[in-house]
């Protein structure tokens, strides 16, 4: 009978559902632990589980930390689909845990005052209050070459392009040394052929360079001549484009690929969304219009997920909403639902430039690099 009261207790500290045959919201209490990469609050239950107890992608719920701290109202979804600096319930495809997370932001653990033991509780607020955006946003692509019409979309390969930026000078894609998603051949093959000579990889740290290398599936035979030779540049950068390690670790790296010849490749892992914004970053530098910008950004959501105005014109509007429109107000300062067709992104690119702690002649240098010339305005 004693052990049958103690399992019962700690099944309780472990897992709390509250779905009751009289209809009362399904809500959950769990451990909470740190996610030391991102920052999250990954909660002690897994994803199916957390699902069973009465919660669906696109429901609004509540947050309760055990050391005070609440979020109320905020969606749960299968991906970071919220709004720049905005928390939002997690549960990430490939990940074992569900997560509170602040979305291309700050670390939850630390914002929430999470320590050791601490609990969370999960209450829904109101079911499929986001469901809309959770259906926008959630796209899977494949990772069979098969699926795509030629190596480049399969990559997500191309020349960057808008304002004065010379032409077959800068290439963005998807990561030619991480094949996680079966590309970084297909990627290794397309920057020898553009003749790349410096790589800025935004996504990995020296180490984890160093470990592609060791695997089997290792088949980037130029992007090792290029490491060999010291022309990657890992800057390991997380999604937070707005904080300032991020801006930090993007300065030393510009500064560091204006001292080398190029042409020259960015990316991350996708080459969609760490990229999205160096690149949007450099267009703007280059005077690239709205429209330019706007162009580049979404040709990485045809070629993964086949989405353009014409096959989907709602779901093509809520990615500029959620993704883009985010990175431009980050940019230019503008606020949410501005009208970007006749903003000067360039002064923008320029003044983002100097808080990542650019000086006025490292970033003209840039600008020279970007469309070799002797000024740009």
């Amino acid at each position: 009978m004693k052990r049958s009261l103690v399992f019962i207790i700690l099944t309780g500290l472990i897992l709390c559902a509250c779905a009751s045959k009289e209809g009362a919201a399904p809500a959950v209490t769990v451990k909470v632990m740190e996610d030391k990469e991102f920052g999250n609050a990954n909660l002690d239950i897994s994803i199916d589980r957390f699902n069973d107890s009465g919660f669906a992608y696109g429901d609004s719920v509540d947050v309760s930390f055990s050391g005070g701290y609440t979020l109320e109202d905020i969606p749960y979804y299968n991906g970071y689909y919220a709004r720049l600096n905005r928390p939002q319930l997690v549960a990430y495809p490939g990940t074992e845990h569900v997560a509170a997370a602040i979305s291309s932001g700050g670390r939850m653990w630390d914002e929430a005052g999470c320590r050791e033991n601490d609990t969370v509780t999960v209450r829904l607020n109101a079911a499929g209050k986001y469901l809309k955006e959770q259906d926008a946003m959630d796209l899977v692509y494949s990772d069979d070459r098969a699926d795509y019409p030629d190596d480049e979309s399969f990559a997500n390969f191309r020349a960057m392009s808008g304002g004065k930026l010379s032409r077959d000078l800068f290439y963005r894609g998807a990561s030619p040394v991480d094949n996680s998603h079966n590309r970084a051949p297909f990627a290794d093959s397309l920057i020898e052929k553009a003749g790349v000579g410096y790589v800025l990889d935004l996504a990995d740290t020296e180490e984890k360079l160093v470990g592609y290398t060791k695997k089997e599936d290792f088949k980037s035979e130029y992007s090792m001549g290029l490491l060999q030779a010291g022309d990657i540049r890992p800057l390991g950068l997380s999604a937070g484009y707005q904080t300032e390690d991020f801006r930090k670790k993007l300065a030393d790296g510009l500064k560091d690929m204006t001292g080398h010849e190029g042409p020259y490749y960015i990316h991350c892992t996708e080459g969609k969304d760490r990229t999205g914004f160096v690149c949007l970053l450099l267009e703007a530098l280059a005077g690239a219009s709205y429209e330019e910008i706007e162009s580049d950004y979404m040709i990485t959501y045809k070629n993964y997920y086949g989405l353009t105005k014409e096959s989907d014109r709602e779901k093509y509007d809520t990615v500029i909403k959620v993704r883009l429109e985010d990175m431009l107000i980050t940019l230019t300062g503008q606020p949410e639902g501005a009208d970007f067709s006749d903003v000067d992104f360039c002064a923008g690119a320029q003044n983002y430039l100097k808080d990542c702690g650019m000086t006025e002649d490292e970033i003209e240098k840039l600008g020279r690099c970007l469309i070799l010339r002797n000024k740009f305005k």
